[in-house]
């Protein structure tokens, strides 16, 4: 059956130079090391990407987006303009090549490759953008990377800033924004003090920073982060209570004080309960629960198997001997196989109502065993609660499913994360400030160029 595949993540890499502390890939270097030995062959071989335009030809005019993953992409950055080329020659109408990086090393060697093609082919807008992994403060941050994480981060952005500020133009075009992710902890120590304000006081200096640094008005530099989630599937009872501290204290920061941010809003999931409010029924907006794995987003390797998730990567991501049951479910490698990766398409990401059956009776049977408040199986707190399980903490590729072969473990750990007061805060959290959010909304879009 035809599928509009629109993005593709490439497993573009196989090792990585940090060891996060809260990175859910397994660290087994040999392995690792080993594998990437293997894409590096095929990166400068041609065979990988012979590959890709192999197996993605029906494609071939769907694509909109090219994503590095697997590891961190910059170790093998030295092939990369002979392996992008003759994929943007194969599909026309590629806009945007994106990649995560840690920052510790240079990304202009991206930036120039991009930068050639759309010089020597007239008419062709390619975007490069760039997500930098900082996890706040350097306190915070070096803290779970590396030492001089922080630092080296900057000089990485503000390298291809100025980069951008002498090249880019009507057809090369340059964003980055941060991913910040938190694990229990310091979601704890930031409702802790003033430790909350100062957290998001520290990206808006770095957008004041960017945006003085940056002349270019082709060139977008997005700096005003959000927390995201390490894996709460294993967060306990005190944990989730914690969150819902943390939620209560960012609706009493004073926003007045910061220079970017009009409120320091949980963005992500703001405008889709808008639309949910706005809707009598409360209908969700289409396609808007969960990922696109599967439906309208793939992975692939060097060998050309496609994969629901980058995350779920053979022994890459497993680590060796570790090539689960959970394993043949994600990966095609035969008729079966791809029945089974559609199948599993439609049930956790194609079908809303499907997702909010199985949610319901996961809440259903946590409400009898006792762990959660009955009210959760009322219609509008049940609302809610997929709503914001779905769109804030969910990943079933992630730690447990990973560890147990059991994606309700990610399910179950989502519903928990927001029993116990979580919920209710982010409720009043948004009805207090949804009316700021477009203001928040204009003054964002004065960063970006139309």
């Amino acid at each position: 059956m035809y599928t509009q595949v629109r993005n593709l993540d490439i497993v573009y890499t196989a090792s990585c130079n940090m060891k996060c502390s809260y990175c859910f890939i397994h660290k087994n270097p040999d392995s690792m090391l080993k594998n990437n030995g293997a894409i590096r062959q095929a990166l400068a071989d041609g065979s990988f990407a012979q590959a890709i335009i192999k197996q993605m030809a029906d494609n071939k005019n769907d694509l909109i987006q090219l994503a590095l993953w697997g590891g961190e992409p910059t170790l093998n950055q030295d092939l990369f303009e002979d392996f992008i080329t003759p994929l943007l020659d194969f599909f026309p109408n590629v806009i945007e090549v994106h990649f995560s990086t840690n920052g510790s090393q240079s990304v202009l060697g991206f930036a120039e490759a991009i930068y050639k093609y759309t010089q020597t082919h007239p008419d062709r807008l390619l975007w490069l953008n760039v997500q930098f992994s900082i996890d706040g403060p350097p306190q915070i941050n070096d803290t779970n990377r590396a030492e001089n994480a922080t630092r080296d981060t900057w000089n990485t952005l503000k390298e291809l800033i100025i980069y951008g500020n002498e090249h880019c133009n009507k057809f090369f075009h340059i964003h980055t924004a941060p991913k910040a992710t938190m694990n229990s902890k310091q979601y704890f120590d930031l409702a802790q003090g003033n430790n909350l304000f100062a957290w998001y006081k520290f990206f808006d200096e770095w957008q004041d920073s960017v945006v003085k640094l940056n002349t270019s008005d082709y060139a977008h530099h997005d700096w005003l982060a959000q927390p995201s989630f390490s894996q709460p599937s294993d967060w306990t009872l005190t944990e989730c209570k914690n969150y819902a501290i943390l939620i209560k204290k960012l609706r009493e920061i004073d926003d007045t004080q910061f220079k970017f941010y009009r409120h320091p809003l949980l963005t992500r999931v703001m405008e889709p309960y808008l639309m949910w409010m706005g809707n009598e029924i409360h209908q969700y907006p289409l396609g808007q629960i969960g990922c696109s794995g599967g439906i309208s987003n793939y992975s692939i390797d060097y060998q050309g198997k496609l994969m629901t998730c980058h995350h779920v990567y053979d022994n890459v991501v497993m680590g060796d001997g570790a090539k689960k049951k959970f394993y043949k479910y994600t990966v095609a490698d035969s008729e079966d196989e791809n029945a089974l990766l559609f199948l599993n398409g439609y049930l956790y990401h194609d079908n809303i109502e499907f997702r909010k059956q199985q949610v319901f009776n996961l809440v259903t049977l946590m409400v009898y065993a006792g762990e959660i408040d009955k009210k959760y199986m009322e219609p509008i707190w049940f609302e809610r609660l997929f709503l914001f399980s779905q769109f804030e903490a969910r990943c079933w590729c992630g730690e447990m499913a990973d560890i147990t072969s059991n994606i309700y473990l990610s399910d179950i750990g989502s519903i928990r994360l927001y029993c116990y007061g979580a919920l209710e805060e982010l409720v009043a959290y948004y009805e207090q400030y949804k009316n700021r959010y477009q203001e928040y909304q204009s003054r964002r879009k004065l960063l970006r160029p139309e």
